[in-house]
């Protein structure tokens, strides 16, 4: 298992994580790294963009 949406992403940095490994969703362009980084800022997660 792993990431395949934003969401998911959301949910583990909100119980607290460091990082994430999801290569495969980058590489197969499912989700977009900047639009991933603006949708967490927007939600209120601390991100370098």
């Amino acid at each position: 298992g792993g990431a395949g949406k934003m969401e998911h992403f959301l949910e583990a940095f909100k119980l607290g994580i460091d990082g994430a490994l999801a290569a495969s969703v980058f590489h197969q362009k499912l989700i977009d790294i900047k639009e991933l980084k603006i949708y967490l800022k927007n939600q209120g997660l601390s991100i370098r963009i």
